[in-house]
């Protein structure tokens, strides 16, 4: 199971519908009615506290007061979002979508108007129907969400491969989950023609369609493959068909093993959608206006110019920088080819008011020599999430952006995100609330009990919009989701009295030193508060004499120099070594050293590949013997 850190548009960043309306089975409603219900729900429900504990989003106690369950629309995924689109973009000539560096953009009518020509072209040109699997296999493109939603509108699914896969990953989920055609970008077209070349992967070239503008070769080009011609669109009307239809297929980075294919129906993906608007409105609402105040106030929190940073292929980006950005009519700027001096310059060029980004990012921009000769005036809200936030890289980044930092938790099999923590009742180190509908325990990892409030043990998930399944392993489905409904997250967590949640570790990443458990992460956010330091990572490694692990750092230093003389990098490891002495338990100290590199080994979304890394230095522990 790969579980993702996820923030969910937290705070403002996701003022959802609030501005406008959205679709539900019935018709349109407005989303007001949402906010209405809360005064009036607030007082008819009871918090509930119990123990052992089972909190819920819809009546555990947020403060003194309460985020209500909402149903979920039962509608399929391009109607929900596109007619969400229609009500909160400022006009459908608003750009949906800008590439910093082709210089493309695509308006919301244009994003409309090019969904159906998808739809249509794969029905009418290529043969696809309901009941298909269509890939995505590019990079972080503007016609990402047309192609999304034309691929859904006939009625197959969508499978998004990262454009960081392997050649072995790709050739893998491409079988996996039995694509009958594929768009892919052009960078990434040697790596398909080599997979396609070994025969495993039988896809014609009739379909594959290549996404670039003036594509000549064996394959589709894109524009060929658009068609105006008739045809009949997918239509959902009620909630039990939009929960028994996959929508998208999206693929775990395994970095803790092999990768398997996580299904999503169109209930999962709006209902998540849906459930993090639903909690961000309720914090609005409590924290920054009262029930006299009218959307123009509410308009006034609302960023609307957004940097697209992380991938679109992975949940993280999918639902925060497509499905949800759409929803809020707002214009994402794609930064293709990411450096912190890209990413400086596109927030001062474009006046980039809100980004989602990882904490690798974070600190490369608190660290950066020369971040004050940038005007970042324009920032707002800054989402962070997919890996872990120290609570005092959040603060460095709260003060040097002077914007609102907002974290969260999630992970694909929960469709999404399940807390997040803004400015609202803010807890350092907390990922924050849990979101409407969505319900958590606490279980012994050994004896599977459940735990009361601030006991920690395994992080169990109850809501709508968990998955419908990994595809091709029902095994490793019945594994992961209990017969009780509970998905069991693999992560160590515990929840606070005052309904905070806080995630300690992964269970499998966890050290054993003679018995005693480390967090990997919580050495890394303290050596991350050194002055010295830019990025960490801790593993365990094997102590054969001992018969234990010991815990290992690995740091970037902010001054790339000061670790190449070999005098001066001990001083800089034995400062670092007796910081982290000075403030963890004695079994949590750095037996197993600091070595100073000059970049840590991450995925694409911002995991530290601790496996990786353990394995390099296996490797070169063997070779020294």
């Amino acid at each position: 199971m790969q579980c993702n850190t996820y923030t969910a548009l937290f705070g403002a960043a996701a003022y959802a519908l609030s501005t406008g309306d959205s679709v539900n089975g019935s018709g349109i409603v407005s989303c007001w009615s949402a906010v209405w219900l809360f005064f009036n729900a607030r007082n008819a429900m009871k918090s509930k506290r119990i123990l052992p504990i089972s909190v819920a989003g819809a009546v555990a106690s947020i403060g003194t007061a309460i985020v209500p369950t909402v149903d979920i629309p039962g509608v399929d995924v391009p109607r929900f979002y596109l007619a969400a689109a229609r009500r909160n973009a400022p006009s459908l000539d608003t750009v949906a979508y800008h590439d910093i560096v082709t210089k493309q953009s695509i308006t919301y009518q244009e994003l409309e108007d090019m969904c159906r020509k998808v739809a249509s072209g794969l029905i009418n040109g290529l043969g696809i129907a309901s009941g298909s699997t269509v890939a995505i296999f590019a990079s972080n493109h503007v016609h990402y969400a047309a192609l999304l939603f034309g691929v859904i509108s006939t009625g197959a699914t969508c499978c998004t491969i990262s454009s960081a896969v392997s050649e072995g990953e790709l050739e893998h989920q491409l079988a996996d989950c039995g694509a009958h055609a594929l768009f892919v970008g052009n960078a990434q077209l040697p790596m398909l023609c080599r997979v396609l070349s070994r025969g495993l992967v039988k896809i014609p070239p009739s379909r594959v369609v290549v996404i670039e503008n003036y594509y000549q070769g064996q394959f589709t080009s894109l524009y060929k493959m658009l068609s105006t011609a008739p045809y009949l669109p997918f239509y959902i009307s009620n909630e039990p068909e939009s929960a028994a239809t996959p929508a998208v297929i999206i693929y775990s980075s395994g970095t803790t093993g092999t990768s398997k294919g996580v299904i999503l129906s169109h209930h999962n993906l709006i209902g998540n959608t849906t459930a993090m608007l639903t909690t961000v409105d309720y914090f609005i609402v409590h924290e920054r206006l009262t029930e006299s105040q009218d959307k123009a106030g509410r308009e006034a929190f609302r960023p609307q110019r957004s940097l697209a940073v992380l991938p679109f292929a992975h949940i993280t980006g999918l639902l925060s920088t497509v499905l949800n950005s759409i929803a809020l009519g707002r214009t994402q700027y794609i930064l293709g080819k990411y450096s912190i001096e890209a990413f400086l310059q596109a927030v001062q060029d474009y006046q980039i008011e809100t980004a989602l980004i990882v904490p690798s990012i974070a600190a490369q921009v608190v660290n950066h020599k020369h971040l004050n000769s940038y005007n970042l005036s324009s920032f707002r809200q800054l989402g962070c999430g997919a890996a872990p936030l120290s609570s005092g890289l959040q603060a460095r980044v709260s003060s040097a952006l002077q914007a609102t930092v907002g974290h969260g938790y999630g992970m694909t099999e929960a469709g999404g995100g399940v807390c997040m923590m803004g400015s609202y009742k803010f807890a350092a180190g907390s990922v924050g609330f849990l979101f409407s509908g969505v319900e958590a325990k606490i279980v012994d990892v050994h004896s599977k009990q459940e735990l009361g409030y601030g006991q920690e043990g395994e992080l169990c998930l109850r809501t709508s919009t968990i998955m419908m399944g990994y595809i091709n392993s029902a095994e490793e489905t019945s594994k992961a989701i209990d017969s009780d409904g509970f998905l069991h997250t693999g992560d160590i967590a515990y929840i606070s009295e005052s309904n905070h949640v806080y995630i300690a570790d992964r269970i499998k990443e966890v050290i054993k030193y003679k018995g005693l458990q480390v967090a990997p992460t919580e050495i890394e956010g303290i050596l991350g508060d050194h002055p010295l330091v830019s990025d960490a990572a801790v593993i365990g490694i094997e102590d054969q004499e001992r018969g234990t692990e010991l815990p290992k750092a690995y740091v970037v230093l902010r001054n790339t120099g000061a670790g190449k003389d070999q005098a001066q990098a001990q001083r800089v490891t034995e400062e670092l070594t007796q910081w982290v002495a000075d403030r963890v338990a004695n079994h949590k100290r750095l037996r197993g050293g600091i070595e100073i590199v000059e970049a840590i080994a991450r995925s694409q979304t911002g995991k530290i590949l601790r496996r990786e890394m353990r394995a390099k230095h296996n490797a070169r522990h063997a070779a020294k013997i």
